[in-house]
């Protein structure tokens, strides 16, 4: 009865085998080749109308140092 389960087992595999193997063939009809994509230029966007000089804006600080100083001094009662 055991050789009979493993012959079994082993015919049951070989067909599964082939059947995937089938399933893995290269297809004949090849889709057709698409087409280019189309391509989007875009726009060049026109000068805004309300146009102001650069010197109208307040300007930023670059950059500043603050300095912090912290003077203890000993108290006269403390011996």
């Amino acid at each position: 009865m055991t050789t009979l389960k493993n012959i079994l087992f082993g015919i049951l595999l070989l067909a599964a085998l082939s059947v995937s193997a089938m399933g893995q063939k290269q297809d004949p009809k090849k889709p057709p080749p698409k087409e280019p994509p189309p391509k989007v230029e875009p726009v060049p966007k026109p000068p805004p109308r309300d146009q102001r000089p650069k010197d109208d804006k307040p300007k930023k600080p670059g950059f500043a140092y603050s300095f912090h100083v912290r003077v203890e001094e000993q108290g006269r009662g403390s011996a």
